[in-house]
Parts: C-alpha cells; structure tokens; sequence
C-alpha cells in the first residue's frame, strides 16, 4: 500500500498548508530524479548517440540546400526515431530502475504518496529527454551551420516538437515499465512499427495511424516545415496526444498504487 501523508487535526501557526507542502514535496522529488539522470549513464550514451550525426557531417560536409536538408533529417531522424528510443530507455527505467535499485521502498516509506511519486518521475522524465533533444539537435544544427546559414528559429521551432515527442513516449513507455516485466521488448515493438510501418503509411495516406505523424502534424504549429495528415487539423492531432499522455498516466498510477515493490 501506498504512504499517506501524515495528518495533523489542527494546523500550527506558520505551518505550510497542504498545497505548498505538496509542491516543495515535487520540487524536492524533481530535483532528486533529475540529478538522478544526470548521473545515469543512460543519459550520457543517448547523448553521444544524438551527437554522432553532427561529428558526421563535420567530416562529410553539407549536402545542398542545408535548410531542406537539416529539416528533413530533424524530422526524420530525431524526432521519427532517436527521441522514441529515449523515451523508451528514459520511460520503462523510469520507475523500474528505483524498484530494482530498492530506492522506491526509501520513498514510499516517507509521508509521500505514490502518485506524487509518478507524476513528479514523469515530469523529470520528459525534462532530462528533452534537454538531451536540446543538446543534441544544437550539436546538429551547428555542424551545418559550420559551412552553411541557417535560420536559428529553424532549430529552436523544432525544441517544442521534441518536448511534445518526448512527453508522449515516456508516458507510453513509464506505462509499460510499470505494467510488464519485460517493457523494453515492447518498446522496440512500437518503436519498430513507427518506423517500418507508421512513417513507411504517410505515402498510402496511412499516417493517422502513426504516433510520429500526429506529432509531426501537430509540430507544425511551432516549427516551419510542410507536413499535414489529411483531413486532421493540427490542433486534432495536438488533443489526440493529449489524451494519449493522460490516460497512460492514469493508468500508470492505478498500476503503480498496487504494485508490489518488494
């Protein structure tokens, strides 16, 4: 069973109500997850992982016309399939890692409740994913900056599509890390089907089936690039993922409040 916080009848003069004491309670539950990734080593190959394109194209040099060109690899590469591996690392070790590690039991024997838990270890998640989208893109969009103009609104354009990317393959993958034993099996599943079949469908008009599509269509609400699923809006596309994140999160928490972290 999950922690309670403990109840006081009568609140002291000076004593932080409820709400604060809720919030400094996240704050503090952010910071700790947060330096948590820093420290992961998950963190720092997906990192060097992203950065590889950028040390190739400092060698190869920039294929004409550099705009299109980095456009279309952001869109294809990194938001399409580096940042749904992130999220599949970061998001099924999101809460699996401290049950294995036993530094869950640390936690929930605290007056923390479990969902405050979740959510803040959600919140850390998609902050540390989309720092490393931050980085990583930065670390492309200067390679080809080295021998060609680009506009920096191309690359900052593309920093809320990776924090909407990631948002919702965290959620996803924190659902199945919670949920199976062997999460990452299915992780690759999805990940594979968004890249042999989600993006191969947008040329058979397929691309509503896609996660990557919706985000791609919902992105272009932020970066300036051509891309539609016909007949879905962006902002449809925008309430689709929205849904997707909540319910996963939902019932992430129903799981995670009768799982047995011993």
């Amino acid at each position: 069973m999950s922690a309670e916080p403990i109840q006081t009848p009568v609140q002291k003069e000076g004593e932080l109500s409820s709400p604060l004491k809720a919030l400094f309670r996240g704050l503090y539950l952010l910071r700790l997850f947060l330096l948590s990734f820093v420290k992961s080593r998950k963190s720092q190959v997906l990192t060097i992982l992203g950065l590889l394109p950028a040390i190739v194209m400092i060698a190869l040099g920039v294929p004409p016309p550099a705009q299109i060109f980095f456009r279309d690899f952001v869109q294809t590469l990194y938001i399409s399939l580096l940042i749904p591996l992130s999220g599949l690392l970061l998001g099924t070790a999101a809460l699996s890692d401290e049950i294995e590690s036993h530094t869950i039991v640390q936690l929930v024997t605290r007056p923390v409740r479990r969902i405050e838990i979740l959510i803040w270890r959600f919140f850390a998640t998609v902050i540390a994913g989309t720092i490393i989208s931050i980085v990583v893109t930065s670390g492309f969009y200067v390679s080809i900056s080295i021998s060609a103009e680009i506009p920096f609104e191309m690359l900052t354009g593309f920093w809320p599509v990776c924090a909407v990317c990631n948002a919702v393959y965290c959620s996803i993958f924190m659902l199945l890390g919670i949920a199976l034993k062997r999460p990452l099996v299915w992780g690759v599943v999805i990940t594979l089907y968004e890249q042999l079949l989600g993006v191969v469908a947008i040329f058979f008009e397929g691309a509503v089936f896609s996660l990557s599509g919706h985000i791609l269509n919902y992105g272009q609400l932020f970066a300036d690039y051509n891309y539609n699923i016909p007949d879905w809006p962006p902002l449809m596309s925008g309430w689709i993922l929205l849904v997707i994140v909540l319910v996963c999160i939902a019932l992430s928490g129903i799981l995670f409040r009768v799982k047995d972290l011993a």
